[in-house]
């Protein structure tokens, strides 16, 4: 287990936030907003049922499958058009056989899109611009799953915990709808996510593979970690074994 920063804590200038667009940790545990870290302003606002529980590395959202969102203006976080993206999110989703939404942008127009778990128990992208659509294997059943989404030119390739999950290669349609982000329903206000959610990263470039597999190996790599954060978090009410903190800690001090 890897421990999310404190809330409000920005990441440092790195490769990491290199066309970062948003940034949601989902650590703050109360109240009704999400913060955007990544500096662009693109706060989410939760949406009916949608609360706080304790999740894999810290707070986290989770979502009942009755219409529970969160919802993003796109006023900082303009839609992808034709150009590369990636999209990131660690989730936790029951193989239930019902279509559940990730994370979606705008609202039944052509240039809509959402990334999701498809009916068929499988990681998917679909985009009503010229029928985009990928699909990958066997979806992780209700356990803490890494997912991504990247779109390098025309090819779109989906990623389940680092590895390769599947491609579309005619995706380059224009992704253009101004309507809002929303994690947790698709663009039409369907496919009502059941699970949780605990971070999701938006950049406006196609990471590379290797990037999409360190980000699941260290998924918090952009910020200056404090030892005395981490150590206060493992020992509080039982937290993680020494074996999982102690080289968190010695990775801190090495970037201090």
């Amino acid at each position: 287990m890897i421990l999310k920063p404190r809330p409000f804590r920005k990441p440092r200038k790195s490769k990491w936030t290199k066309n970062l667009a948003g940034l949601w940790l989902m650590n703050e545990g109360t109240g009704g907003i999400i913060n955007d870290l990544s500096g662009n302003g693109s706060n989410g606002t939760l949406v009916n049922n949608t609360a706080w529980i304790a999740g894999d590395s810290g707070p986290t959202l989770t979502f009942d499958g009755a219409n529970d969102s969160v919802t993003i203006p796109q006023d900082n976080l303009p839609a992808f058009g034709t150009g590369d993206f990636t999209i990131i999110a660690k989730v936790k989703i029951p193989s239930d056989g019902s279509n559940r939404g990730i994370v979606a942008k705008g609202g039944s127009a052509a240039g809509d899109f959402w990334f999701y778990k498809r009916n068929t128990n499988a990681l998917g992208f679909y985009a009503d611009a010229g029928g985009i659509f990928a699909s990958g294997g066997a979806w992780p059943n209700d356990v803490w799953t890494y997912v991504a989404v990247r779109r390098i030119g025309t090819i779109l390739q989906l990623f389940v915990n680092g590895l390769y999950d599947g491609q579309d290669t005619t995706a380059g349609d224009d992704l253009n709808d101004a309507g809002a982000w929303t994690f947790g329903l698709d663009a039409d206000g369907n496919l009502d996510l059941a699970g949780e959610i605990e971070f999701v990263y938006i950049y406006r470039r196609g990471l590379s593979n290797a990037e999409i597999a360190y980000l699941h190996r260290e998924p918090f790599c952009m910020f200056e970690r404090d030892p005395i954060e981490l150590w206060s978090a493992a020992t509080q009410g039982g937290g993680a074994p020494a074996t999982t903190i102690l080289p968190q800690i010695t990775s801190a001090y090495m970037r201090i």
